[in-house]
Parts: C-alpha cells; sequence; structure tokens
C-alpha cells in the first residue's frame, strides 16, 4: 500500500472520530460559557449571598423581559431558586407571568402566600406614603433594594386587572394586591366565597382566633357576709390572679386573703369546749371561668363562674392560755361580674362582683352560715403581643 492511501486512510478514520466529537465539545464549551454569563452576572461581587443574588436577578429580569430574551430569563429565575430558594419577589414575578400565560397559579397558593402577600402590601405602603423609607423598610424584611422590579411587576398586575380577562376569584386577589388596590384585595380576601387563597387567609384568621391571651394582675377589695354571718363583719382582701383567654372563655387562678378582727364576738367549739371569739385570718383560693358577654378595644365585660375553697381561722392556738386552733374551710360556687376598662392596649382596670353562700360547720356554736359578696378592685395585663401583631399583619379589625 502506498504512503498516500495510508494517509487518506488515516485522515477518514481520524475524520469519523474526531468531527463528532469536536461538535459535542463545542456545544458544551457554549453551554459553559453561557451559564458562566449569567452565574456572573447574578454573583457580582465573586462571593455568592442571596442579598446580591435578589438585587441582581431582579435587575437581570427586568432587562431581559425588555428585550424578550426569554431563554435568558428563565435561567435567571431557576438560578435564583435554586441558590436563594423560594422568595416573595420570585413568586411574584412567577405568578403574575402565569397569569399572563392563562395557566393555572394553584401550585403557588400554600400557607406562605399570605405572608408573601401581606408583606407585599405592608412594605409598599411604607414606600408610597414616604419613598425615603424604602431602604428602612427593605431592611426590616431583610429585602434588596429593587425598586425597578416592583415597579415592573406593579405594571404589569395593573395592566391585568385593567384588562378583565380573568374570571377566577384567586387571580383577582393576586392582581388587586400585586396592582396595590390593598382595600380591595382585603375586604375579597376575608369575604365569603371559597377560593383557594380565602380558605388560606381563613386558616390564617383561625390561628388567630385560637391564640392565648395572658390574664394577670392585683386585686384587692372586700369581703362583706350577710345574714347570720355579718357577725363575722367585712374584711379586707388583698391578692392576684392569673390566666388565660381563648377565644370568649377565660380561666383564672385567683387567690386573695381576709385579714383584720370580726367586728362581733360569737361562740365556737372545739375539743368539747366553748369560745368566745372575734379572731380572724381567712382566705380564698379558686377557679374562675369566665365567658365574655361584650368585647370592645376599650371596655370587656367577662360573666364570671368560680369554684373555690374558703375560709377562715376562728381560733389562734395559744398554749398558755390552753386555746386550740379552729378553722372554717369550705367549699363553694360563687357566680359574678366583671367590668374591664383598658387604660392601654393591654393594661386595665376593673371591678369584679361576686356572691356566694357559704355553709358552715360550727356544731353547738353560733350559726354563721349565709350569704357573702366580694368586691374587687383589679388591675392588671390583659392579652397577647404575639397576637395583636398577628392581627395587624393580617388586617383584621
Amino acid at each position: 500500500m502506498s504512503g498516500s492511501n495510508i494517509f487518506i486512510r488515516f485522515n477518514r478514520q481520524f475524520g469519523i472520530v474526531f468531527l463528532p466529537m469536536s461538535g459535542i465539545m463545542f456545544f458544551l464549551l457554549v453551554q459553559l460559557c453561557t451559564s458562566q454569563t449569567i452565574d456572573s452576572l447574578l454573583t457580582l461581587p465573586a462571593r455568592i449571598d442571596c442579598w446580591d443574588i435578589w438585587y441582581n436577578s431582579g435587575k437581570q429580569i427586568v432587562r431581559f423581559r425588555k428585550e424578550s430574551k426569554i431563554d435568558s430569563l428563565t435561567m435567571v429565575l431557576e438560578f435564583w431558586e435554586k441558590y436563594c430558594g423560594d422568595n416573595e419577589p420570585l413568586r411574584r414575578y412567577r405568578i403574575i407571568d402565569k397569569i399572563i400565560k392563562g395557566e393555572n397559579i394553584n401550585e403557588f397558593i400554600d400557607s406562605n402566600t399570605v405572608y408573601y402577600l401581606l408583606d407585599f402590601r405592608e412594605r409598599r405602603i411604607v414606600i408610597n406614603a414616604d419613598p425615603k423609607k424604602e431602604i428602612i423598610i427593605n431592611q426590616r424584611f431583610n429585602y434588596p433594594l429593587l425598586p425597578e422590579f416592583d415597579s415592573m411587576t406593579i405594571a404589569l398586575a395593573d395592566s391585568l386587572y385593567l384588562s378583565k380577562k380573568h374570571a377566577e376569584t384567586d387571580v383577582d386577589l393576586f392582581l388587586l394586591a400585586y396592582s396595590q388596590r390593598f382595600d380591595d384585595f382585603i375586604a375579597l380576601s376575608y369575604a365569603k366565597t371559597e377560593s383557594e387563597i380565602q380558605k388560606t387567609f381563613n386558616k390564617e384568621y383561625m390561628k388567630y382566633k385560637n391564640m392565648h391571651e395572658l390574664n394577670i394582675g392585683l386585686q384587692s377589695g372586700i369581703w362583706v357576709p350577710f345574714g347570720n354571718m355579718s357577725l363575722v363583719g367585712n374584711h379586707p382582701a388583698f391578692g392576684f390572679f392569673v390566666g388565660y383567654k381563648k377565644r370568649k372563655i377565660m380561666v383564672d387562678w385567683t387567690f386573695y386573703m381576709k385579714m383584720l378582727k370580726s367586728n362581733n364576738e360569737y361562740v365556737v367549739y372545739k375539743d368539747g369546749r366553748a369560745f368566745l371569739t372575734n379572731y380572724f385570718f381567712g382566705g380564698y383560693i379558686g377557679l374562675d371561668v369566665a365567658c365574655f358577654l361584650m368585647e370592645k378595644s376599650k371596655h370587656k365585660i367577662p360573666l364570671r363562674l368560680g369554684f373555690a375553697i374558703a375560709g377562715w381561722d376562728a381560733l389562734k392556738k395559744d398554749i398558755e392560755k390552753e386555746i386550740p386552733s379552729k378553722s372554717f374551710i369550705v367549699p363553694n360556687v360563687n357566680i359574678g361580674i366583671e367590668f374591664m376598662y383598658f387604660l392601654t392596649k393591654f393594661s386595665f382596670l376593673s371591678l369584679e362582683l361576686k356572691g356566694t353562700y357559704l355553709k358552715i360547720n360550727n356544731d353547738r356554736g353560733t350559726d354563721i352560715s349565709g350569704p357573702a359578696m366580694t368586691a374587687l378592685l383589679k388591675y392588671g395585663f390583659h392579652g397577647s403581643g404575639k397576637k395583636e401583631n398577628f392581627k395587624k399583619h393580617l388586617c383584621i379589625k
């Protein structure tokens, strides 16, 4: 075989292998260069930081949308989500894009939806009222400055809403929020229809309703017995209460002491001996269950039902005088009403009135059974800062 034939044969075999391989390598090189270009656009400065990626992604989305570079725009969105996960501006753009294309948006309706919409609302209300506060409010939400991105999504949402080419309530809700028609957005969010977003809002509203509120404070007043028990006399009361409220029901542990001697003497028996006494040191510990009849911003009126143990020491032990100790302890049920006036959002003054009947087992002694009333002036804290913030964020009236 001649040298020229060998050379020709070698070239043919080399070409069969080299040409396809060179094509593949060229394709991979193009992909690598393109990927590096997008990466370099979104990760400036070189250290990858989500704050920078958010900022650069927002800028490039605006640019690529103006230039109709859909492939590049798609790559930006994918890169943004890959490195920073789901976030409000990214989801906002994807939702608007889906609405433009007439595609289903249900995949974007979940437990985060309400908070993303309300965060956008709160942020834009502050910025619209005073643009100088944009940096401050964005820092509060850990959100980079994206004025061009916000303006683009607001304009797109406004155009879509005005076109009225949609019929779904959920689409309306997204477009009302993103076009900054916030009053209409909140009104429709709590309407009685059953869209997916409204169901989500209702779930969050129920979380708010079921949050506990603390009820704690000090109380002082007077205990006033009637009938035969009036012999024991009126006594000042001092104590405290602590409990919690859920919806319209409140449960309180309440404790107070009663003191000072009785105005009158009466007979008690102990160890077969009769003693004439006016000694008195008493107490009350009980569990109160209250149902709120009225709840306003400044006034609340709970109706109370108490299950308690009340009583007092009628004899104080004195070894020298051979006087034993003697106490009356009486389980009882009482009923009452409280009038609460709020000095601030959480602090209050109130007047509680409650009555009961005490059956005193004073065998062979003076009959001192009878009804009694307690009047208590209270100062305390009622509410929950967490619940109040939740209420404000959910725009609940």
